[in-house]
């Protein structure tokens, strides 16, 4: 398509027709600018903005785009001239790395046996159906999360379990870990 053809307004005036579609195109631009999610493109097609700060999102934009288009094109040179690296580059003299964590989460992290002396000290009981039903509920509160909170649900109602400190409970029956 050819667009510089003529043509003339009601004045016998010459206008360029190219007008249209590149009018078109803008509106189209600034349709998409204002729907996007990309951050700075939006902030450039916003109608409330100040010419200035439109500039200024332009540049930074332009600026964005050369700056990781930069950084792609050294990654890719680099993986064209050597494509194994062995070596990280980092300026060692301002490094500090942190390794990684290790996590170590158990099934079951109640401990047995300080479980059972809890129950024996708290409420005197060391076997039978109310041990049990009191292992029960400190196993539960051991290892609540919000997924399985209606598992407290059958303990709700006794007036015995009511001056339990939790965080107490908590902290004597699971397992420990002294590695320091």
């Amino acid at each position: 398509m050819h667009y510089t053809t003529q043509r003339k307004n009601r004045n016998n005036k010459q206008i360029n027709v190219w007008w249209g579609p590149l009018r078109s195109g803008l509106l189209y631009l600034k349709e998409f600018s204002e729907t996007t999610t990309l951050h700075g493109i939006r902030h450039i097609g916003l109608s409330n903005r100040h010419f200035i700060e439109i500039l200024i999102w332009v540049l930074c934009e332009i600026l964005a785009i050369y700056g990781s288009y930069n950084v792609m094109h050294n990654s890719w040179i680099r993986y064209n001239t050597n494509p194994t690296v062995v070596t990280v580059q980092k300026d060692y003299r301002f490094w500090y790395l942190r390794f990684p964590s290790t996590t170590f989460c158990y099934v079951d992290p109640v401990n047995t046996e300080f479980a059972k002396d809890y129950v024996q000290r708290k409420w005197k009981v060391s076997s039978g159906k109310k041990f049990d039903y009191y292992m029960d509920f400190v196993k539960n509160v051991a290892n609540i999360t919000y997924e399985n909170l209606d598992n407290i649900a059958p303990f709700v109602n006794n007036s015995a379990l009511i001056n339990v400190d939790i965080i107490d409970l908590v902290i004597k029956v699971l397992l420990k870990f002294d590695f320091f």
